[in-house]
């Protein structure tokens, strides 16, 4: 995850210099956006999942088939969507939001040495 937060840094750094202020709005805006869709989207189908497998095993007599062997597994990948990658998804958000506040003012005074 620190590797990741790295990576944002210094994307946002490049994103700046080379379009400018309006750009690293738009590219933070951007970026918190598809992240919010992105967890609400991990959150809730690995729940979907989680929910379908407790059904099959609850109401179906299908211990041993296919569709539970099947159900299993995508229960697995359920429990990695919603307690791995969204909660990493939600810690990144935190980051930029938090990277943006505290880097605005380098940002504004820095874009007017650069921009020349």
């Amino acid at each position: 995850m620190l590797v990741s937060f790295f990576l944002i840094v210094i994307i946002i750094v490049l994103v700046w210099l080379k379009i400018g202020v309006a750009g690293t709005l738009g590219f933070l805006i951007g970026q918190l956006v598809v992240g919010a869709i992105l967890t609400i989207f991990f959150s809730l189908s690995g729940a979907i999942w989680s929910n379908t497998k407790i059904y099959v095993e609850q109401t179906l007599e299908s211990h041993g088939s296919p569709l539970h062997l099947a159900v299993m597994f995508a229960d697995k990948l359920g429990d990695i969507f919603k307690d791995a990658i969204a909660p990493i998804i939600i810690d990144k958000i935190k980051f930029i939001i938090l990277f943006a506040i505290l880097m605005v003012a380098v940002i504004i005074k820095f874009d007017k040495v650069f921009a020349g």
